[in-house]
């Protein structure tokens, strides 16, 4: 039986994987940033202003959303670091902050897993964030790796972006 149970997890966790087997690479043209995400995402519209764009799951249950903005002379990555940890509380699991970014991520109220990450340069930020139910965890945590692996905050700049 313990066998038999087993393999049954393990045949559940290989098709989440292979749900995400495929993935596509999205490059913001506004930013210079790339995105890797499974292609199982919907993506939204892109906004009119170029500043990001929203990802989702056919039944909404996983989100991923992604963006950018130029900073004010007052912003700097401490303030969103304390800021963010004052919101999110007792939720946070996990936090890392290195000079010009942080990870934190942890468990919502409403059972959801988050990982956001924030990305701080002189004249603009980035960020990208996940949501996916915590009790499914075993298959998007692969998702989260993967993504947080491949995103690259800054493509080499030829001028063209709003940097």
């Amino acid at each position: 039986m313990t066998k038999l149970i087993s393999a049954f997890l393990i045949t559940i966790s290989l098709s989440g994987l292979a749900f995400a087997s495929d993935w596509k690479r999205e490059v913001n043209g506004r930013w210079g940033f790339a995105l890797t995400y499974p292609a199982s995402l919907i993506p939204e519209p892109i906004p009119t202003d170029g500043a990001g764009r929203r990802y989702h799951s056919a039944d909404n249950a996983v989100s991923l959303a992604v963006m950018g903005s130029h900073t004010h002379p007052e912003e700097f990555l401490d303030n969103f670091w304390q800021k963010e940890l004052n919101t999110r509380g007792e939720t946070v699991t996990y936090k890392f902050k290195k000079d010009n970014y942080y990870v934190i991520s942890g468990v919502n109220p409403n059972g959801y897993e988050f990982y956001h990450k924030v990305f701080f340069y002189p004249t603009y930020w980035l960020e990208f964030e996940i949501t996916y139910p915590h009790a499914q965890h075993v298959v998007y945590d692969a998702w989260v790796e993967r993504i947080a692996h491949d995103f690259v905050p800054a493509l080499p700049n030829n001028g063209q972006y709003d940097r």
